[in-house]
Formats: C-alpha cells, sequence, structure tokens
C-alpha cells in the first residue's frame, strides 16, 4: 500500500533562519562599507614630497621639492617650531605668511613688493599667487622676511629670532602641512651665518 505524503515543517524553519541571518549579514555588511568610504572620502591625500631646507641669517631660507609629488600652494600651510637647542621647544611654534615666501631667487629678489606680490604664493587683495611647487623647484624667503621667528612682516625679532646673533648655530623645524593638519614633511633646520 502506497501511503499518502505527510507535510512536515521541520525543514522550513532552519532555512528560513539562515537565510534571515544571511541578509542580516549582508545589510551589516553595507552599512560599515558605505560609513568606512565616506570617512574616507572626506579627508585629504597628502603630497609625497621630501623638501630640502637651509637657512643663513644673512641670506634667508631656501626652500627645495625634490619630489616627487607636486606641491598645491594653496592647500598647505607652513609652520616654523623652535628646537630643543632654543631651551623652551614646546613654546614656540608660529605658521609663517605665505605671502613672503617667493619663487624669485635671491639675485631676482628686487622685484618682489607687497603691492603686486610678484612670485609669491599668496598675494594682497585676493590676488592670486604661485599655486603650485613641483619636484625641482626651489622657494625662498628673502631679507628682511626672514629675520623673526615667525618668518614673516612685520615680526619683532625677538631672543627666538631665527636673524638674531645669539641663535647662530642653533636650529628649529620646519613643517608643512596640509589644511587639515596633517603633517607631510619635517625638516631639522640648522642656524647657518
Amino acid at each position: 500500500m502506497i501511503r499518502p505524503l505527510q507535510k512536515t515543517d521541520h525543514a522550513v524553519s532552519p532555512v528560513v533562519g539562515v537565510m534571515l541571518m544571511l541578509v542580516v549579514t549582508i545589510i551589516i555588511a553595507a552599512i560599515v562599507s558605505a560609513f568606512a568610504g565616506g570617512i574616507s572620502a572626506g579627508s585629504e591625500k597628502a603630497p609625497n614630497a621630501q623638501i630640502n631646507v637651509r637657512y643663513s641669517q644673512a641670506n634667508g631660507m631656501t626652500m627645495e621639492n625634490t619630489g616627487p609629488d607636486t606641491i598645491d600652494t594653496q592647500g598647505i600651510t607652513v609652520w616654523t617650531r623652535i628646537s630643543e637647542s632654543f631651551g623652551q621647544a614646546e613654546h614656540g611654534t608660529w605658521q609663517v605668511n605665505k605671502s613672503t615666501i617667493l619663487n624669485i631667487p635671491n639675485g631676482q629678489a628686487g622685484v618682489f613688493t607687497t603691492a603686486t606680490g610678484k612670485g609669491a604664493w599668496y598675494r594682497e587683495a585676493g590676488l592670486s599667487g604661485v599655486k603650485t611647487w613641483s619636484p625641482g623647484e626651489t622657494m625662498y624667503i628673502l631679507p628682511p622676511y626672514h629675520t623673526a621667528a615667525l618668518l614673516q612682516p612685520g615680526a619683532s625679532a625677538s631672543s627666538y629670532g631665527y636673524s638674531t646673533p645669539v641663535n647662530l648655530g642653533k636650529s628649529f623645524y620646519l613643517e608643512l602641512k596640509t589644511t587639515d593638519g596633517k603633517v607631510f614633511s619635517k625638516n631639522k633646520v640648522l642656524i647657518e651665518a
């Protein structure tokens, strides 16, 4: 005799449970992926660049981009910080005024004026200045703008001033940062004559 098939629910419950767990796992993975993608998309990528820096009390400062990346001058800030050689390194950090950073070498310093800002990273009255700093290019902070610790016009040359004779042989740090504060270049700079 042939028995009719009996209906059972035993196999349905585990299959539904596994499917629900799979759906929940996929949803959680999608949420985490979207959140992580949003975080990385919102932050700036720091340039990959090596900077060679020299500072002379007589001739000012030179900064050479040895590459490999071109630097967007409008997307970075330049900072100086006194080193341990000054005694109180943690108290002296200053942002450099970008209107004093030029792409004009010392021999051509006469063509720069604060009014025109020719060759400056930033020009007065909102005029655009030097926008990129390519590998192989040198930038300058020339006299008289190199005379104070702040490396900018109008700053007083205090005992922390890099051009003060007693600070010859000491050092300071030059840091380049993205506008969101990531340091991508840090150099210890010797104060030369």
